[in-house]
């Protein structure tokens, strides 16, 4: 587990498989009604994740990947499509 100092909050599972999340647990996230939250498993553990902070947290992860410049990844997605 992580060093950071960590809250528990519990909620109960429905039989429509619908979980409240906890109030304190929405302010901090910041969501509302109708907002969307991501569900990360690590190993054993279930983290939810506002989408703006899983957005952060995965932003840049695949540069280079397929280029370097705007150029190298256009010629990239060139090769790709002449093969569909």
């Amino acid at each position: 587990m992580s060093k950071v100092s960590a809250v528990r909050y519990s909620s109960k599972l429905t039989s429509k498989a619908q979980i409240t999340v906890p109030l304190e647990v929405r302010e901090r996230l910041d969501l509302r009604p109708g907002d969307r939250g991501i569900w990360v498993l690590r190993g054993e553990e279930v983290v939810l994740m506002s989408p703006r902070r899983f957005a952060r947290a995965t932003a840049g992860l695949l540069r280079g990947t397929y280029g370097r410049s705007r150029e190298a990844v256009r010629r990239y997605l060139e090769r790709e499509r002449e093969g569909w």
